[in-house]
């Protein structure tokens, strides 16, 4: 985490005199995430929840939250980012400032990997790495066999009242009406 953050930190230096205007306007965007992230993790420990973070990047401006995207435009947007998530489903601050300074800032991860091999920057996550757009297309895999689920479970319990009502309305017809008289016959 700090290795990419590192990585991307030395290409923005080297890139700062080419667009000092273009770069301070970029910087903008981490202001926004700054200011966004202090609300999901106000004790400041550097980690939120996974689902806390994709509820972050849906409030995000572009380039780094996608623009009134769908589900499937969503995915591919945290696909992009590439965010490494810890085992207890937590996004790292540093890891999501890297994958939001690569978006920005246009730098392919093909590029970091080259550093990597190059020895510039140490790399530290193990592989293979779950990543934010795993846990994303899981929530949504696991909503949809729940409602599927849940269609199941009414159509079944639709069927046993239909049976039910059968059986009742059958049982009616063969069962003697009782005569009910009024005071007047």
């Amino acid at each position: 985490s700090f290795v990419m953050l590192n990585l991307f930190i030395t290409v923005v230096l080297e890139n700062f005199s080419e667009a000092e205007f273009t770069g301070q306007a970029r910087m903008i965007y981490f202001d926004y995430l700054r200011f966004f992230w202090m609300h999901i993790d106000p004790r400041g420990t550097g980690v939120v929840p996974a689902q806390k973070f994709m509820y972050l990047v849906r409030m995000l401006p572009p380039p780094l939250g996608p623009d009134n995207a769908d589900d499937r435009e969503f995915l591919n947007h945290l696909h992009q980012l590439a965010i490494p998530i810890t085992d207890k489903l937590q996004v790292r601050y540093a890891d999501s400032v890297s994958a939001f300074a690569r978006k920005v800032f246009a730098i392919h991860l093909k590029d970091a990997a080259m550093m990597i091999r190059w020895g510039k920057v140490r790399h530290s996550l193990p592989e293979p790495v779950f990543m934010i757009h795993h846990v994303f297309a899981i929530n949504k895999l696991q909503r949809g066999f729940r409602l599927i689920q849940q269609k199941k479970r009414a159509s079944q319990f639709n069927l046993t009242k239909a049976d039910e009502k059968k059986e009742g309305d059958s049982e009616t017809s063969e069962t003697p009406q009782l005569k009910t008289y009024t005071s007047a016959e």
